[in-house]
């Protein structure tokens, strides 16, 4: 997909979050965006986000339990509100850190109390950087600072 395309899909979910829209979405503290787009490719697989969001243990804890037993999947819910039907959006729940250790660099679109146009700021500032590929399916990479 075009880096405009994938544009318009992240501002999609940006205004989302920020208008708070749907049962979920008001619990997101934080936005981050890794991988292809981050390093300003042109062409997009899909968008690598992290997702921050609010809950509980006893919460975290009966989502895993349920997941692992083939049941509902209890983010997929929040993984609707916040793409829409934007298939193209790949949203990582809670795992910033994870994804820090595997390597990876996300950049900060969003922070709880940031308004969109902050938030459109920071998006604007990965800049598209002819160079940059998609990375090889399957493949780890790590994502370099923008500009």
């Amino acid at each position: 997909m075009k880096r405009s395309e994938a544009t318009k899909r992240i501002e999609g979910l940006l205004a989302r979050v920020v208008n708070g829209e749907g049962s979920y979405s008001p619990r997101v503290r934080e936005v981050w965006i890794f991988g292809s787009y981050a390093r300003g490719a042109l062409e997009v697989g899909d968008v690598d986000l992290a997702v921050e969001f609010d809950q509980t243990k006893d919460e975290a804890g009966r989502w895993f339990a349920t997941l692992m037993a083939g049941g509902f999947d209890h983010l997929g819910a929040l993984r609707r509100e916040l793409r829409g039907t934007q298939r193209a959006l790949e949203i990582h729940f809670n795992e910033l850190e994870d994804l820090r250790k595997e390597g990876f660099e996300p950049w900060l679109l969003w922070r709880r109390g940031d308004s969109l146009g902050e938030a459109h700021a920071r998006l604007v500032a990965l800049a598209p950087d002819a160079s940059a590929r998609r990375a090889a399916c399957g493949a780890r990479h790590r994502a370099s600072a923008p500009g």
